[in-house]
């Protein structure tokens, strides 16, 4: 049975009713990323991630796309959920914290895929060698264990 526009947009609404979401919702504004870049931008658990990422695909605002051993998600292209998710954009694109996740999204972004998944956030400290081997793009790393921290309480 279809859902009603009034329960799509009830369910929506409960899903974005967590700042997390919001800030990962902004951050995933013209960029595609996976679950451990989301979880080193945010300095939170890949599981953390994951979870708040699948909230918001279910609702229809972030699509997903696999490759390899890797999901990659970014704002969906459905005219209806685009709708909605530009008014929430718009007004998060003056939100001091929003800036400062996109400019740590910037960073992140350039560093190398695998040195991410691997340290988090810690990949910001790793000074980065231009002779060092490219890691293998199929290494399980991006699903290594992170410590957990609040998700409402992330930067």
């Amino acid at each position: 049975m279809p859902t009603s526009p009034l329960s799509r947009l009830l369910d929506t609404s409960k899903v974005l009713a967590n700042r997390a979401r919001l800030r990962i919702l902004a951050t995933l504004e013209g960029n595609e990323l996976c679950v451990g870049q989301v979880a080193a931008i945010f300095d939170i658990a890949r599981s953390t991630a994951s979870e708040h990422l699948s909230a918001l695909r279910r609702v229809g605002l972030v699509a997903e796309r696999r490759d390899g051993k890797f999901v990659y998600y970014s704002l969906t292209v459905d005219e209806h959920a685009r709708k909605f998710s530009d008014v929430v954009l718009a007004e998060l694109s003056t939100d001091a914290a929003v800036r400062k996740d996109r400019d740590l999204t910037a960073r992140i972004l350039a560093l190398p895929h695998d040195l991410v998944c691997e340290q988090g956030r810690a990949a910001l400290l790793a000074p980065i060698s231009p002779a060092a081997p490219a890691a293998d793009p199929d290494s399980p790393s991006c699903s290594a264990s992170h410590p957990n921290t609040d998700p409402q309480e992330a930067p």
